[in-house]
């Protein structure tokens, strides 16, 4: 179980700026001493905010923020698989990996 603290924590900073699994990791950090384990429990917290609509999972790219063109169910699941991929693999976690995230409300008008 998720820590509330820890799910609020998250979406205050992504009011400030877009958000990636490393902030969320860091966020979570008290959740598990395991590096892997703890791109799992950053990839949950995603999910399930994807799954609700509170943050919309994309890529960043020169123009900004790129939202990905399918379903929050198949973004959630995307988000999992590849956690679980690259802590099975045991890769490192850097910026950007996996997904960049950004508020709803933000992207309104945003076609691109």
């Amino acid at each position: 179980m998720v820590d509330d603290e820890v799910v609020e924590g998250v979406m205050e900073a992504i009011e400030d700026d877009y958000l990636d699994l490393t902030v969320i990791m860091y966020l979570a950090r008290d959740q598990t001493a395991d590096d892997h384990e703890l791109l799992r429990v950053a990839a949950v917290i995603a999910e399930e905010r994807v799954r609700d609509g509170k943050i919309v999972p994309g890529d960043l790219a020169k123009n900004g923020f790129v939202p990905w063109k399918v379903s929050s169910a198949e973004s959630a699941g995307r988000i999992l698989a590849e956690a679980d991929a690259w802590a099975d693999a045991g890769k490192e976690v850097y910026f950007g990996t996996i997904a960049w995230f950004d508020l709803p409300e933000r992207l309104d008008g945003n076609d691109e």
